[in-house]
């Protein structure tokens, strides 16, 4: 029987992944044993079953393919494609994953209902589609990773946060049976031959924290999958969480090191017996947790909300609605018991530039300065020509802080200075300012413009 929620204690890994979800930042990563509770088979039940068919049309391989039952699953694959033929196989793994009664289950709905922002999948079926349906009352917008156009908008778009969930077929779907990635060529020639897809997984796994549900330690595509993670991140710390079946309490250790150091993956554990029973109380145990944290998010006031009081207010009077805009916010936070304002984007209310920007510096915070670079000059060339020149400065500051926590000193100044040549209207910009010629080594020109800007605000600084 499953237990109830409350009898199981949450451990501080956890908590931790209860948090980086409830940022709704967070991406969800589907496999196989999501699935398995609605009747589809796991990788290695899916290779068994071909293996069969492949026995049938030439029985007098029965002994070969038997020899390599614990060989790698896409060489596994590979062999029975050339037995059973192209299309002889992709009709068959097609037959295996069309819709099932039910379509999905109760723990696909709490996937869909805690706030990932979007969900990639390994898995062929529709089950998280339909499960989206039912919870939200409105389709899926669901593609292949081989889709350039939607692969190509997806990619570009992660930080824009209008842009509504998506669920990524990494490998395929029943939908298109020629684009299905099990075999060993199919792998290559879509992450060996093809750079495009390795692109937008790797921007997908830098960029955001991901929580991978569903897959076992025995998955050749999970692990695939984690080599990859691990080769592209270099980070003293785990970055993304792995639910898994507890193994052997044995192997715990050895398993939880190699997680966290090779592929910075926090592992959390669950028992497995029962037929996996402790999973979907683990999935509504985070759903509540999500929850609850949304709950209390909504005692917060968000900048946009106090940004655009202010500027209806003071539509008229330009000097005092921007002076405003940069102190107001700060001002609520510290004067108004128990109200907190989240949120740093100043400037134009109407400008959803602000917000993309400070979803982006998120990636400083993580330690990964050279992503926040690539997506502050995607954010640059997406709105190329209708920036104003307080956008502007703010992309250009930013990148020069990137840069900086990169190690790029010269590189923080240059940017910092024209940042600070296209808008110099706030004691925050002087500041900038200053930075970029003390980076720069001109201590003289850094010390007069200090001096400067304390004498025309006394407090800057002082917060």
């Amino acid at each position: 029987m499953p237990r109830p929620v409350e009898d199981i204690q949450p451990d501080p890994e956890l908590a931790q992944l209860a948090e980086a979800i409830a940022t709704g930042n967070a991406l969800a990563f589907v496999g196989a044993g999501s699935s398995k509770r609605v009747g589809y088979p796991s990788w290695s039940e899916l290779l068994d079953h071909l293996e069969g068919l492949a026995i049938k049309v030439n029985p007098a391989a029965a002994a070969r393919l038997q020899a390599i039952q614990t060989a790698d699953g896409l060489l596994r694959a590979q062999e029975y494609k050339q037995i059973l033929g192209e299309a002889v196989f992709r009709d068959a793994i097609v037959s295996v994953f069309g819709p099932t009664t039910p379509q999905h289950d109760d723990f696909h709905e709490h996937i869909v209902r805690l706030p990932f922002r979007h969900v990639l999948t390994s898995n062929y079926d529709g089950v998280l589609e339909s499960a989206h349906l039912a919870v939200k009352g409105e389709a899926a917008i669901s593609f292949d990773i081989d889709q350039w156009d939607m692969s190509s908008e997806f990619s570009t778009s992660l930080t824009d946060l209008t842009y509504t969930r998506r669920y990524l077929h990494i490998h395929g779907s029943v939908l298109r049976p020629k684009a299905i990635i099990l075999s060993q060529d199919d792998y290559d020639a879509r992450y060996v031959h093809e750079t495009r897809a390795v692109a937008i997984l790797r921007n997908l796994l830098t960029g955001h924290r991901v929580v991978f549900i569903g897959f076992s330690l025995s998955d050749a595509d999970f692990m695939y999958v984690l080599r990859n993670l691990g080769a592209q991140l270099k980070l003293n710390t785990p970055r993304h969480f792995a639910i898994l079946e507890r193994p052997d309490a044995a192997k715990i250790a050895a398993i939880q090191a190699e997680f966290r150091t090779k592929y910075h993956i926090e592992p959390i554990f669950y028992d497995p017996a029962d037929d996996h029973a402790a999973l979907p109380v683990l999935i509504e145990q985070l759903l509540e947790a999500t929850e609850s944290t949304h709950d209390a998010a909504n005692n917060a006031l968000t900048v946009d909300s106090v940004n655009t009081f202010v500027g209806e207010l003071l539509a008229d009077h330009p000097e005092a609605r921007e002076a405003a805009l940069q102190r107001v916010p700060s001002a609520l936070a510290g004067q108004v018991g128990g109200l907190r304002v989240i949120g740093e984007s100043l400037g134009d209310p109407t400008n959803k530039v602000d917000a993309e920007i400070d979803a982006v510096f998120k990636y400083v915070d993580q330690g990964l300065p050279e992503v926040a670079i690539e997506q502050y000059a995607a954010i640059q060339n997406k709105y190329a020509g209708s920036l104003t020149p307080r956008l502007q400065y703010r992309l250009k500051a930013n990148i020069g802080t990137a840069l900086y926590a990169s190690g790029d000193d010269k590189g923080a100044a240059d940017s910092y200075l024209q940042a600070t040549a296209i808008y110099k209207e706030s004691s925050a910009a002087r500041g900038i300012e200053v930075l970029g010629h003390y980076l720069r080594g001109d201590t003289v020109k850094a010390h007069e413009l200090a001096v400067s800007l304390c004498d025309d605000d006394p407090e800057f600084g002082r917060g």
